[in-house]
């Protein structure tokens, strides 16, 4: 298990609203369901841990602040994690469809 360390994580966000609006929703809707998937109910709890697990794990490979990130994910929970994790470190997202040819992916 991962852990984030919340002082760099908040150092290094060069938009606070993002993340103000994160752990806002969080703070007033911690146990309510965020997302519904084939697999059960995501409480905003649970997307917000995963988000800074993720966000902590870009952040050791030496993601930075303004970097790219390539995202090849269908459309579900882990795509918005991983697009929330991104925002919370301030890397721009570059969204890849994974139903096109590996030779059109610029990654």
């Amino acid at each position: 298990m991962a852990h984030v360390n919340e002082k760099s994580a908040k150092a290094i966000n060069p938009d606070p609203g993002v993340s103000s609006c994160v752990k806002n929703i969080v703070s007033d809707r911690a146990d309510q369901t965020a997302i519904l998937t084939k697999d059960g109910p995501v409480s905003y709890r649970k997307l917000n841990a995963n988000a800074r697990k993720v966000a902590s794990g870009l952040l050791a490979k030496g993601i930075q602040t303004g970097d790219h990130v390539g995202l090849l994910a269908h459309r579900g929970v882990e795509a918005i994690t991983a697009m929330l994790a991104c925002a919370r470190i301030g890397a721009v997202i570059a969204p890849l469809d994974p139903t096109h040819a590996r030779e059109r992916l610029p990654f």
